[in-house]
């Protein structure tokens, strides 16, 4: 009887063990799984610990969009937004990396790739639009449609103006100076002259979308050429420069003579160089927007030999001119040393001994009775480079011509300013010059 009773016992056992041993065999593989092991994922070894009572747990930093913004290898370059932080975080070394390293005790976490959009392939891409020829997109509107017409206002696609000239080869409307964005639009050029091909800009004052057009007076702009200073590639004509004279209400035209900037041929300081000049006034009238029959002209430095020989060349053309700082003795300017020496030997030939006659050409005081344009002179009595001797001497030349002061010419001396006028109103002086004899319709 005992031995039945133990032999019932142990079946039980057995039977009892059998149906609690699989749920704890679950359980043990449960707990298993919860274990990391070396080698894991990243994301799964940075389980934050428990906080101990009484402290706060520790935070990574904050991942917030301004952290993000300033990350150039995720902020859109593009976006002008994201411009100046894009630029203030990137070095200009083209060989600096591309995105700024953190400091060692800095934590930066791995920025999260956006999700890829599924595309459909049925429906063209927005490139693929953006590439499709105007006519195409028969919803899109017209330039007139998407702008309000003030009265009294003509609008103009400039950048097909300047090509219709025959005497223009390239024209490209540019980006404007930053500070001129928005209130000026700017052109490069590249024109024909005598044999020679002649680069340059345009300036327009505008403040209509895009690049390629202005809007103007019905009357039309008057028109100013600009004479650039120095020689070949030192003192080039910049944006700067000619967006200042447009902002001032003029279509502005600025030649960096032949061989000079890309052009072709050679400059000839003062000889026939000067054609760079009157075939850019030939340009200018022949815009349609430009007012009148004649355009204003500005000198400044070496500029203004190339703007008296301009008035003495095609002085009919030229309602008025300005000159700041400017050559008009190269007898004085040869004898100012080596350096403006060398000039003259290299770009024309020779010194005064051997080539007087070249001097003469170029020296605006031997041909004051030549110049019926009426003349603004601006000096600085500091100026070291165009001495006020040359200023002082061409009044006086004017006045033997019989010009009358204040009339044909006016002379404007600027105490202790230096070379090029800053910090004067000689800007205010040529704006009322050039307002004193107003274009005829």
């Amino acid at each position: 009887m005992n031995k039945i009773l133990t032999t019932i016992t142990c079946i039980l056992c057995i039977a009892l063990a059998a149906f609690l041993l699989p749920p704890m065999t679950a359980r043990n593989a449960a707990a298993e799984q919860s274990t990391i092991k070396p080698g894991a994922p990243a994301a799964q070894q940075m389980q934050p610990a428990p906080a101990t009572p009484g402290t706060e747990a520790a935070k990574a930093p904050d991942m917030s969009a301004e952290w993000v913004q300033k990350s150039p290898s995720e902020a859109r370059i593009d976006d002008p937004k994201n411009m100046e932080t894009y630029q203030a975080h990137v070095e200009p070394d083209p060989a600096a990396p591309t995105t700024p390293s953190a400091p060692a005790d800095t934590y930066t976490p791995e920025l999260p790739k956006p999700a890829e959009e599924k595309k459909d392939e049925s429906k063209p891409s927005e490139k693929q639009e953006a590439a499709k020829p105007a006519e195409e997109k028969k919803d899109a509107p017209k330039p007139s449609e998407e702008r309000k017409e003030e009265p009294g206002t003509a609008y103009f696609n400039v950048t097909e103006e300047l090509r219709k000239s025959g005497a223009m080869l390239e024209a490209e409307p540019l980006q404007a100076p930053e500070q001129y964005v928005g209130r000026v639009k700017f052109w490069s050029i590249r024109y024909r002259s005598d044999d020679c091909e002649v680069t340059g800009y345009v300036a327009i004052p505008s403040k209509t979308d895009g690049l390629d057009e202005a809007e103007f007076p019905e009357e039309g702009m008057p028109a100013l050429v600009y004479c650039r200073g120095g020689n070949r590639d030192f003192s080039a004509l910049t944006p700067l420069e000619l967006c200042r004279q447009a902002l001032n209400g003029y279509a502005a035209f600025g030649s960096q003579y032949r061989g000079n900037m890309g052009g072709t041929g050679k400059e000839d300081f003062g000889g026939d160089d000067v054609h760079d000049v009157t075939n850019l006034i030939d340009i200018a009238l022949e815009m349609p927007f430009v007012k009148g029959e004649q355009v204003y002209l500005v000198g400044f430095s070496r500029g203004g030999m190339m703007a008296y020989r301009a008035c003495q060349e095609a002085g009919e053309k030229i309602r008025a001119c300005s000159i700041n700082s400017g050559l008009a003795d190269s007898y004085i300017m040869y004898d100012r040393g080596p350096d403006m020496a060398r000039v003259y030997h290299e770009l024309v030939g020779g010194g005064p001994d051997e080539l007087p006659e070249e001097f003469d050409r170029r020296s605006a005081t031997r041909f004051a009775d030549q110049i019926d344009v009426p003349l603004l002179i601006g000096q600085g009595t500091a100026d070291v480079r165009v001495i006020p001797k040359q200023a002082y001497d061409m009044a006086d030349a004017l006045k033997a011509a019989g010009k009358v002061e204040g009339e044909d010419y006016k002379l404007v001396i600027f105490d202790g300013a230096q070379h090029g006028l800053a910090n004067t109103t000689f800007m205010r002086e040529q704006l009322q010059w050039f307002e004193k004899f107003p274009l005829e319709k």
